[in-house]
């Protein structure tokens, strides 16, 4: 018995040291280095669970290594699970209180998770450790802008851009709030009016456009294509075309951006030429005044009209709503037409979302389109309108952002003589978007 068990316990003893060598010699062929690295770059192209499992398989064999469990921590936020990259933010953040990259992946967490309170204090505990923080700055102000602050989100946003005018970001967050939303993507609409005086007539308008955003500005490059008929017209039939550029460019250090149009069209459906320009310009306190024109020229095989707008106008931002009041003039045969508009709009929880409603009255050259082949039609005239509005914007995924517009004007077609004017239009827009993007 007891040689039975002197060998049992020499092959005991052989097989822990065999265990023992193995181990040791599957550690020094793995390489933490090019592991972690791999795991990196699994994360960033947006193979979070494969990445997981890599960072699981380094904490296995290097225990608790703070890099690795920042990367999961980040893996986990971007693919939202943001419970299980809070837990592993608190246990970094006890042992590193001061990191920045923990507070600032903490703040994404909270800002990506919806809940604007939490991140705010994470803001505020960073500012108190490192006070005026433009990093930190700039996620306060994106966090005013998706509560709908815009007022408070401008204000801090045009600071940053006082000491920093090369920030990029900075001048894309800035320029958000100013003219249409900074994005990459691609949109169609529809439009359609209606009116029955002096003749029925509809006008159908089917329009693409191509949104480019850079550090530059923001380029819209639009085509459109119309009809004017009645119920016995077929769809689109002798359509015209029009084609658009729009150009909204940054300024560095500016709170102070622009807008420019310009659009040429072949067919008298559309204004053969149309030009604009408008400047609008921040005083502080959520204060803006706007002001510019508009140039349109008109041709049909016998007559050519030309009208020019100018506008000016001033708004305010108060909390999540902007109210606005604005007057065009316009000069004709030696008198000047004019009108006024006000308007309000109420933000949701970013700007791309929004309710609008807007009231206005005006004496305007009539657009000379609408009588082409009315023999009572008096080039030129000033004739009077009632209008509303009501418009809306919904970023409905990450991805789509539908909007409507509904008017009804109470207008002269001559003098004295009135008509109801109905007019909808319809736009769906598709943002391009990558994996990268939340990760900035």
């Amino acid at each position: 018995m007891r040689k039975s068990f002197q060998l049992t316990g020499f092959a005991v003893f052989w097989l822990f040291l065999g265990i023992s060598l193995a181990a040791q010699e599957d550690t020094s062929r793995f390489n933490y280095e090019e592991a972690f690295k791999t795991a990196q770059s699994l994360a960033w192209d947006g193979k979070y669970k494969e990445a997981r499992t890599l960072c699981d398989r380094i904490l296995a064999r290097v225990e608790g290594d703070y890099d690795t469990r920042f990367l999961l921590a980040k893996i986990n936020s971007w693919d939202k699970k943001y419970q299980e990259a809070r837990e592993l933010y608190e246990a970094l953040i006890k042992i590193t209180p001061d990191s920045k990259e923990v507070i600032h992946g903490f703040i994404d967490t909270e800002n990506w998770a919806g809940d604007y309170p939490a991140a705010t204090g994470w803001i505020r505990y960073g500012l108190d450790r490192y006070p005026g923080d433009p990093d930190l700055a700039y996620k306060q102000a994106v966090i005013y802008q998706r509560t709908g602050e815009l007022a408070k989100a401008q204000e801090l946003i045009a600071e940053l851009l006082t000491q920093y005018p090369d920030r990029k970001e900075f001048k894309n967050l800035y320029q958000t709030s100013k003219g249409p939303v900074r994005i990459n993507g691609a949109s169609a609409e529809y439009t359609y009016n209606h009116y029955k005086l002096p003749v029925e007539r509809t006008w159908n308008m089917i329009g693409l456009k191509y949104y480019k955003s850079n550090k530059i500005g923001t380029f819209i490059g639009g085509f459109n294509t119309g009809y004017f008929g009645n119920d016995t017209t077929r769809f689109m039939e002798n359509a015209g075309v029009q084609f658009e550029i729009d150009a909204y460019p940054v300024i560095p250090g500016k709170k102070r951006s622009y807008h420019f149009n310009l659009g040429l069209s072949p067919s008298s459906n559309f204004a053969r030429q149309k030009a604009g320009a408008h400047i609008y310009n921040g005083f502080g306190k959520g204060w803006e005044l706007e002001a510019g024109f508009n140039f349109m020229r008109f041709r049909n095989a016998s007559d050519t009209v030309k009208v020019l707008i100018a506008d000016a106008g001033l708004s305010k931002y108060f909390g999540d709503y902007i109210g606005g009041a604005a007057v065009s003039f316009s000069p004709i045969d030696g008198k000047v037409a004019m009108g006024a508009n006000l308007t309000v709009r109420k933000y949701f929880s970013n700007p791309e979302g929004w309710l609008q409603l807007s009231l206005g009255y005006g004496i305007f050259p009539d657009n000379p389109l609408y009588y082409l082949n009315d023999p009572n039609y008096v080039p030129n005239q000033l004739l009077a309108s009632y209008n509303i509005l009501l418009a809306a914007r919904y970023q409905m995924s990450e991805r789509w952002i539908g909007r409507v517009y509904a008017g009804y004007q109470y207008e002269e077609y001559r003098i004295d003589q009135l008509r109801h004017n109905l007019t909808l239009n319809l736009a769906l827009i598709y943002l391009f978007r990558n994996s990268a993007d939340r990760k900035n």
